[in-house]
């Protein structure tokens, strides 16, 4: 027969069931008596047996191993798990779970008899015919009072005993049970048991609670009566009359040990007679220099008497002592600072390295400049101070070192970013897409929010590259991975504008109706306005004003010059002869908002010169540029585009308030009814290039009926803003904003804020959100109205912000480098778009400082 085969039986011999003897082979792994003997060779693998015991184990086959355990290291002071009485205790324990329905009905049976007797909680304690009390809220069950965790106000059973009156060796003990207390009483469990030691059967529990386990009819309270809940003991005794069975409860609070930490020990200066000084919280001894964990004169005595009382220090005297320390002081200042000096002038070299890649980051120069930078450092360094050159020399710029010093910053940047936006009470989103030069569509995100205290930010928030369809789902998609990615909240989201392409402003499948959607979804239910970019809807009005007749020739012209290279040359020739203020025209390009207004104001100014070079060169439509009347539109054409391109001007910009380009938007539909009125008289006071024309030259309905197509088209546009003139005048002038068509949430405060004649005059003095800012948001008075002031304040209008971004993609990610990953090109543009600047203290800390390679 194996070992194997006699071991749970050799357990079964020591008291062990069977099934525990089985759960120490099978569940605990221990095959033989040598493997639990060196299970039990210390304190601490002991303890690990008993907590992996403990976790596997149920509690009556826990509580059997444990005092097996315990009568194996010590024989004969721990009684034998074998008891009877213990055994059915322990195995009740383990049923006290699905017996919790019927307790729960028995008690508040009993409940409801006390209650129809008139008998109150707090006269139970005396009540003649309530047997016991019982344990509640009961959260860990441990055989090791040394191994409680109990907090403030945890109550420790010592021992529980039960038995016969008259019968003292039936006593038997169930050590360490814990239970929470209440102030001012302990709340234990009714239960009836017959343990005797001729009889060992009958006995049962009719109420226990198992642990992690609380009930809420209480039977009754036992009131504490202690003497010193600091040192003696907590008795409290209630007698089973029935069952001649009386449970003794022995409970004693708890004292945390003192820590170490918390006693508050400095360093007495008298203990330099041992050469020891104090460094950093803890005693240094500068002979040997070691150091000692606690500040006492009894670990600093005993160090100098066994370490350096036989050296030549001892028999020094105190002026020499002192020299000494002096001495070994300085020795010791030394030694650390060389380490000191050490680790600042590495973390200088890094810093450096991070300075440099933040600059090339901003300038969206590629990773290999940093070679090319470091080569002029060094140059420069030869020829002015060749003393410092291995300081430079340890700056590493190298192209891999530069990429991983980006990748760290725009990592930093955008938990910044993350925090700033958790901060937000409104945002919106600007969503804008485009494709770089490898022709993947790349998705422009931006957010601009307002906190609290009305702090605007307007971030780049992330370029999505979408590598298959551009459909409305899939930039949906894309905006809300984005969301997640940053940790924003779409309830607090208030406006989204986009640039107007049918997949963004779709009714059913564009990207923006679909978000809106998706908000209400998931419960949102602000109001999500769309808006179509202002400055793409003014460019879209501008074109409205292109004269045919004029507008194809000017391009046909110019583009007959500049895309020959003869006529290229040419031509610059004769603007040098002719001393000219320009020595070159300029070429139109329909996506550049301000190309149409630059080309045609050149070639306005030389067409004289543009006339003599087409005549010379015997080139089509020598004829337009010397017949007046065709010159006269053109000079009209001219004027018009470059009223438009100064409203585009004003409109371009960060951080500009949707308020402020609907203000400019309005203006100028002012100013075309002023035109239309004045051109139909004849007047052309605000055309100068038109005025300069023969009054004959002029076709007077030609210039009325551009200027009447050019309204018409601003007033057929920017629906998705003028619906918000009523809200965005509540912002600017609600000292003027009638009450009554005011919605009703903010009539009263809107009355209280026109009749406070204090605000009124600051008003006049500040801008909008400065007043509200400075003044209206202090007073704590007008919450609702400053809720929809903090709407008008976050919303976008227009995406001026995404195409800025796209001009530096192409710069960034152009036909030389056209292999950049989409991490780096993101990284890059959040540099040098985001004005939140890298945190250099956090990216240094923990930062293992290296030199050049």
């Amino acid at each position: 027969m194996t070992e194997m085969e006699t071991f749970p039986e050799w357990l079964q011999t020591q008291g062990l069931t069977r099934e525990t003897a089985q759960g120490v082979v099978m569940q605990l792994g221990i095959e033989n008596r040598k493997v639990l003997k060196a299970c039990t060779e210390s304190n601490a693998l002991r303890a690990e047996l008993l907590s992996n015991a403990q976790q596997k184990f149920p509690f009556a086959m826990y509580g059997e191993f444990h005092r097996f355990m315990e009568s194996y290291v010590k024989p004969g002071v721990i009684q034998s798990a074998r008891s009877s009485s213990a055994h059915i205790f322990c195995s009740m324990l383990d049923q006290a779970g699905d017996q919790l329905s019927a307790c729960a009905q028995k008690l508040r049976s009993l409940k409801s008899s006390f209650a129809s007797s008139g008998v109150t909680i707090a006269e139970l304690e005396d009540t003649r015919g309530l047997h016991g009390i019982r344990i509640h809220n009961v959260h860990s069950l441990q055989c090791d009072v040394s191994t409680l965790n109990t907090k403030s106000g945890d109550i420790s059973l010592v021992k529980v005993e039960y038995g016969e009156d008259n019968d003292s060796s039936a006593v038997q003990a169930l050590d360490c049970v814990s239970m929470k207390e209440n102030p001012g009483s302990v709340h234990m469990t009714k239960c009836k048991a017959d343990f005797s030691a001729k009889e060992h059967s009958g006995s049962n529990i009719e109420q226990i609670l198992p642990r992690h386990c609380s009930v809420e009819n209480k039977i009754g309270v036992l009131n504490k009566r202690s003497r010193d809940q600091d040192s003696s003991p907590l008795q409290h005794q209630s007698s089973f009359h029935q069952h001649n069975t009386k449970l003794i409860m022995s409970a004693t609070q708890r004292v945390k040990k003192r820590k170490v930490d918390l006693e508050r020990r400095i360093f007495n200066p008298e203990w330099e007679k041992y050469f020891f000084i104090e460094r950093f919280g803890q005693a240094q001894c500068l002979i040997c220099l070691k150091t000692l964990a606690v500040l006492k004169e009894y670990n600093v005595r005993r160090h100098w008497e066994t370490e350096h009382r036989s050296s030549n220090f001892a028999s020094v005297s105190a002026t020499e002592r002192k020299d000494a320390m002096v001495r070994l002081s300085g020795n010791l200042e030394k030694q650390t600072s060389l380490f000191r000096k050490q680790n600042t002038e590495a973390e200088k070299v890094t810093r450096a390295s991070y300075e440099v890649s933040r600059i090339l980051a901003r300038r969206m120069k590629p990773f290999a400049d940093g070679d090319f930078i470091k080569e002029c450092l060094l140059a420069v360094v030869d020829s002015v101070c060749p003393e410092q050159r291995s300081a430079f020399e340890n700056v590493s710029l190298s192209s891999r070192t530069v990429h991983r010093r980006i990748e760290d910053m725009s990592e930093n940047v955008h938990d910044s970013l993350k925090t700033r936006s958790s901060n937000f009470v409104a945002f919106s989103l600007a969503l804008d897409e485009s494709t770089d030069t490898k022709d993947t569509a790349q998705l422009s995100v931006f957010i601009r929010g307002v906190t609290a205290d009305f702090q605007v930010c307007e971030e780049f928030l992330q370029l999505v590259p979408l590598r298959d369809t551009t459909t409305g789902k899939d930039i949906c998609d894309a905006v809300l991975l984005c969301v997640d990615q940053h940790s924003l909240d779409l309830s607090r989201l208030v406006c989204v504008t986009t640039d107007g392409a049918p997949a963004m402003v779709g009714e059913k499948k564009g990207a923006a109706s679909l978000l809106v959607r998706h908000c209400a979804a998931a419960g949102y239910t602000q109001p999500i306005n769309k808006m179509h970019c202002i400055i793409h809807q003014e460019s879209l009005c501008a074109k409205s004003a292109n004269l045919v007749g004029v507008m194809s020739v000017v391009v046909k012209v110019v583009n007959s010059i500049l895309s020959r290279s003869l006529n290229h040359r040419q031509f610059q020739a004769l603007m040098d002869e002719v001393n000219v203020h320009y020595n070159d025209l300029l070429y139109f390009c329909e996506v550049r908002w301000l190309s149409r207004g630059a080309m045609l104001s050149r070639v306005c100014d030389l067409q004289q010169e543009i006339a003599t070079f087409l005549r010379q060169k015997n080139l089509p439509h020598a004829d337009q540029f010397s017949d007046p009347r065709w010159l006269a539109r053109l000079a009209l054409l001219t004027d018009i585009t470059a009223h438009l391109n100064t409203l585009n001007i004003k409109l371009q910009g960060k951080d500009i308030l949707v308020t402020d380009m609907y203000a400019h938007i309005t203006a100028f539909e002012v100013k075309l009814r002023l035109w239309e009125a004045q051109l139909a008289s004849g007047q052309f006071v605000h055309f100068p290039r038109l005025a300069a024309c023969a009054p004959d030259d002029v076709d007077l309905g030609t210039c009325v009926s551009v200027v009447n197509s050019l309204r018409e088209e601003f007033a057929s546009r920017f629906a998705g803003v003028r619906v918000l003139a009523a809200d965005f005048k509540l912002f600017t002038a609600p000292f003027d904003f009638p009450v009554e068509d005011a919605p009703a949430s903010l009539q009263m405060e809107l009355v209280e804020l026109q009749c406070n004649d204090e605000m009124k005059a600051k008003f006049r003095t500040s801008s909008p959100l400065s007043f509200f800012r400075d003044t209206v948001l202090p007073s704590n008075n007008f919450q609702k109205y400053i809720a929809h002031v903090q709407r008008i304040v976050a919303m976008f209008g227009s995406t001026y912000c995404c195409e800025q971004l796209f001009s530096k993609m192409k710069y960034t990610k152009f036909h030389l480098r056209s292999q950049l990953s989409d991490r780096h090109l993101n990284d890059i543009l959040l540099l040098s778009t985001s004005t939140i600047e890298p945190d250099m203290e956090i990216l240094l800390h923990g930062k293992q400082h290296q030199q050049s390679h």
